[in-house]
């Protein structure tokens, strides 16, 4: 029974410091768990409106992209 009493002991001051700190730190907590799944989502959707854009004026012709991916890659070769 004393070692589960010193194990809850040293559970109960590990939650306490963490709810402390995170107490303290309200701010940077609230930024870093509201503001990174938003700007992960903002960075897809300028990936996709890229693409999106790309596609309606007609830009996305795939054949001149992998044209300039095979010359990018002769002269890489050639190197």
């Amino acid at each position: 029974m004393k070692i589960v009493n010193n194990i809850l002991k040293f559970w109960f001051i590990k939650c306490k410091s963490a709810f402390v700190w995170l107490n303290q730190h309200k701010l940077r907590v609230l930024m870093i768990v509201i503001l990174s799944p938003i700007l992960f989502l903002v960075a897809i959707m300028a990936v996709f409106a890229v693409l999106f854009g790309y596609c309606l004026n007609g830009k996305a012709d795939w054949s001149l992209i992998t044209d300039e991916f095979k010359q990018i890659t002769k002269k890489v070769e050639d190197l």
